[in-house]
Protein backbone atom coordinates (compact mmCIF):
# COMPACT_ATOMS: atom_id res chain seq x y z
CA UNK A 1 0.00 0.00 0.00
CA UNK A 2 1.32 3.45 -0.55
CA UNK A 3 0.39 6.44 1.45
CA UNK A 4 0.08 10.00 -0.06
CA UNK A 5 0.15 13.43 1.69
CA UNK A 6 -1.94 16.31 0.39
CA UNK A 7 -2.36 19.54 1.64
CA UNK A 8 -5.91 19.55 1.64
CA UNK A 9 -9.18 18.36 0.39
CA UNK A 10 -8.60 19.60 -3.08
CA UNK A 11 -5.18 18.35 -3.30
CA UNK A 12 -6.27 14.94 -2.49
CA UNK A 13 -9.24 14.87 -5.03
CA UNK A 14 -6.99 15.58 -7.72
CA UNK A 15 -4.22 13.57 -6.63
CA UNK A 16 -7.11 10.18 -6.26
CA UNK A 17 -8.47 11.88 -9.68
CA UNK A 18 -5.37 11.52 -11.04
CA UNK A 19 -4.46 8.09 -10.23
CA UNK A 20 -7.67 6.42 -10.99
CA UNK A 21 -7.62 8.08 -14.54
CA UNK A 22 -3.87 6.74 -14.88
CA UNK A 23 -5.25 3.34 -13.93
CA UNK A 24 -8.52 3.55 -16.08
CA UNK A 25 -5.27 4.36 -18.92
CA UNK A 26 -2.83 1.37 -18.41
CA UNK A 27 -6.03 -0.66 -18.23
CA UNK A 28 -9.29 0.32 -20.25
CA UNK A 29 -11.09 -2.43 -19.05
CA UNK A 30 -10.23 -1.92 -15.08
CA UNK A 31 -12.94 -3.42 -12.43
CA UNK A 32 -13.22 -0.32 -10.63
CA UNK A 33 -14.59 -0.24 -6.96
CA UNK A 34 -15.69 3.15 -5.74
CA UNK A 35 -16.82 4.02 -2.36
CA UNK A 36 -19.88 6.22 -1.52
CA UNK A 37 -20.22 8.81 1.31
CA UNK A 38 -18.85 12.72 1.14
CA UNK A 39 -15.14 11.96 0.92
CA UNK A 40 -14.74 10.97 -2.51
CA UNK A 41 -16.80 13.17 -4.19
CA UNK A 42 -13.69 15.52 -5.04
CA UNK A 43 -12.25 12.83 -6.91
CA UNK A 44 -15.07 11.93 -8.59
CA UNK A 45 -15.63 15.60 -9.69
CA UNK A 46 -11.75 15.14 -10.84
CA UNK A 47 -12.73 12.48 -13.12
CA UNK A 48 -15.53 13.94 -14.58
CA UNK A 49 -13.95 16.62 -15.61
CA UNK A 50 -11.08 14.44 -17.40
CA UNK A 51 -13.91 12.56 -19.09
CA UNK A 52 -15.66 15.93 -20.54
CA UNK A 53 -12.10 16.81 -21.41
CA UNK A 54 -11.83 13.37 -23.66
CA UNK A 55 -8.67 12.27 -21.52
CA UNK A 56 -10.18 8.93 -19.88
CA UNK A 57 -13.20 6.81 -21.23
CA UNK A 58 -15.60 4.95 -19.20
CA UNK A 59 -17.28 2.91 -21.64
CA UNK A 60 -14.78 -0.35 -21.23
CA UNK A 61 -14.80 -0.06 -17.33
CA UNK A 62 -16.99 -2.22 -15.53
Amino acid sequence: MKIYAAKDYDDMSRKAGNLIAAQITMKPDAVLGLATGSTPVGAYGQLIKKCEAGDIDFSRIR
